[in-house]
């Protein structure tokens, strides 16, 4: 991930095949062609986290409290947390990159 982000390898490119011989639910599966794009370095791979009872995770835990989302949290007092950022502009960038490989 951290060579993912210090190169800029944002998009991960994941082609749909299909192998002769495997079952398939679709009807012709010979005739699938599709490229599946993935935002690589934002959302999940920010390594944005809290481990469980750290000071960091006890401020969220409060922040989420002020902002009537504690709630939301199932189990706030053993939950790890993490942040999963998405921008505009990363969106925007693999927006494009499918566009222009279509």
């Amino acid at each position: 991930v951290a060579l993912r982000q210090q190169l800029d390898l944002y998009a991960c490119l994941r082609p749909i095949r299909y192998f002769h011989g495997v079952p398939s639910p679709v009807k012709s599966p010979e005739d699938v062609n599709v490229v599946i794009f993935r935002e690589n370095t934002e959302d999940i791979y920010a390594g944005i986290e809290f481990q469980v009872g750290s000071l960091d995770s006890d401020a969220l835990i409060e922040f989420l409290d002020t902002k009537g989302l504690l709630g939301k949290v199932r189990f706030p007092e053993s939950s790890a947390f993490g942040v999963k950022p998405v921008s505009k502009e990363g969106s925007q960038r693999l927006i494009r990159a499918a566009i222009n490989y279509a």
